[in-house]
């Protein structure tokens, strides 16, 4: 089966809007959480939650741009 690279971006440029929109909303909710205790370990554990998330984030916009780009997946990995 062969694809158009537009329809391919087109899907990619989807696919990473909603998986950064789900990120975000872990980000938004642990944020939450973390006005809503004074909990220093559970503190700690959501500071850590939102480090994760924020490297999720930041990981999968680069892999979308990169394909986005055309780049292939050795020019992406070899760029890390």
């Amino acid at each position: 089966m062969t694809v158009p690279w537009s329809d391919t971006v087109r899907f990619v440029r989807q696919l990473s809007h909603d998986l950064r929109n789900d990120l975000n909303a872990i980000e938004l909710r642990s944020a939450y959480i973390g006005e809503l205790t004074q909990d220093q370990e559970l503190t700690s554990e959501i500071k850590r939650l939102r480090e994760v998330v924020s490297v999720m984030n930041s990981t999968l916009a680069t892999a979308f741009e990169s394909i986005r780009r055309g780049y292939t997946e050795c020019d992406y990995l070899s760029g890390r």
